[in-house]
């Protein structure tokens, strides 16, 4: 994997870029903390991550309820943990492992629209940055999806 530094925040990124429709028919409201770090990653897969969690977070709401979703970040001396929380419909924690999974759904599509590959492809590419990703929430609404991203992550060049 050939690393760049990258800004990871979503004001001006692609990933705010390939959402607007969906920011705008949704009126959703997206706050990004103002001290997203700067981090040496793949800048494309990075911006996967963001937008396959932002576009979960705009989707999943209650009908008739404005998508809010706030982005921000911490730092710990090994790597930087960002978080999306949103006001979506939750998350019953059965489903834990299993949303993580490449096609597994948790509504129709009549119900939901989407593929059920956007947080199988977060995982991955976080893995590729040599973090995890999971989530907080309860079937009442709202949710939290974590994930970390390594200071030093190994690479070799391109892979």
């Amino acid at each position: 994997m050939t690393l760049f530094c990258y800004y990871f925040g979503f004001g001006a990124t692609d990933s705010r870029k390939n959402l607007a429709a969906d920011i705008e028919s949704y009126d959703a409201k997206v706050k990004v903390e103002d001290s997203l770090p700067t981090i040496i990653g793949h800048a494309a897969t990075l911006e996967i991550i963001m937008q396959n969690l932002v576009s979960n977070a705009i989707k999943f709401v209650a009908p008739s309820i404005r998508p809010e979703i706030y982005i921000s970040a911490t730092e710990s001396p090994s790597s930087y943990q960002f978080s999306v929380h949103d006001n979506g419909i939750g998350i019953d924690k059965a489903h834990a492992t299993g949303i993580f999974k490449i096609f597994e759904r948790l509504h129709t599509d009549n119900e939901y629209p989407g593929t059920g590959i956007g947080l199988a492809i977060a995982k991955k590419a976080v893995s590729l940055h040599e973090g995890n990703l999971w989530f907080d929430s309860n079937e009442t609404g709202g949710s939290t999806f974590y994930f970390t991203i390594s200071k030093n992550i190994r690479h070799s060049g391109s892979q």
